[in-house]
């Protein structure tokens, strides 16, 4: 690519295409929902941590391993708005927690769609294209190269 060409723009184009194709941004037409009798995973009787827009999703909330709540649609919502913002790594939303999650962590405790993993997976790859670590603070920050 020309050094002339900025990355981020085309990246910024294939993530909006990309929303515009698997329908971000439009409900739902059915909440997922954990199942109670998953044995693989911890439910607790807590608030959803990551439910930042107090949607109230009916899922019971599962553990984190972090030991933070979630439900699969406010934990998808999350990790698609970190992919939205140019990330390819997923950390709790909670404040003062940095944990990092696992991507199959991510996958298996969202409930994602055969659809959803495959949005992921190229939103993960837009956006490890066009950024880099800053190698003074590891933040991810544009290529410039």
């Amino acid at each position: 690519m020309s050094k002339f060409i900025d990355p981020t723009a085309f990246a910024k184009l294939d993530r909006f295409l990309l929303r515009m194709k698997m329908g971000v941004g439009k409900s739902t037409p059915k909440e997922k929902c954990y199942d109670p009798n998953d044995t693989s995973l911890t439910f607790v009787d807590e608030d959803d941590d990551l439910d930042f827009l107090c949607e109230g999703f009916a899922s019971p909330r599962a553990q984190m391993s972090c030991g933070h709540a979630v439900t699969p649609m406010s934990l998808t919502n999350w990790c698609l708005k970190q992919l939205e913002e140019g990330q390819r790594k997923f950390v709790c939303g909670v404040c003062g927690c940095n944990a990092v999650w696992d991507y199959k962590e991510v996958e298996k405790m969202a409930l994602l769609t055969p659809e959803e993993i495959q949005h992921f997976k190229k939103m993960r790859t837009i956006n490890a294209a066009v950024t880099r670590k800053c190698p003074g603070c590891k933040s991810s920050v544009p290529r410039q190269n």
